[in-house]
């Protein structure tokens, strides 16, 4: 009887651990829904051309469509060649 007892105790803390776990996976999952509408709609703000002041990384393409390496080394003055 006091075999069971323990293997009872036993499952109930690991019941209890596998409920906490998945809790806070639940909590995780709603910040982290949260954050993609918070992201979608900047991007969708960013679209419509309402931050004025966006500069996207790909401004220093020339004017042919080609990208020059200022964007992987913006400070470096000896990549301002084209790629």
């Amino acid at each position: 009887m006091n075999h069971l007892k323990q293997e009872t105790q036993k499952l109930n803390k690991l019941r209890e651990g596998i409920q906490r776990k998945l809790r806070d996976v639940e909590n995780h999952k709603v910040e982290v829904e949260q954050q993609r509408e918070t992201l979608r709609s900047q991007v969708m703000a960013i679209e419509r051309g309402r931050y004025d002041n966006y500069t996207s990384p790909l401004s220093s393409c020339c004017s042919d469509g080609q990208i020059t390496n200022r964007i992987a080394f913006p400070n470096h003055k000896s990549f301002d060649k084209m790629i």
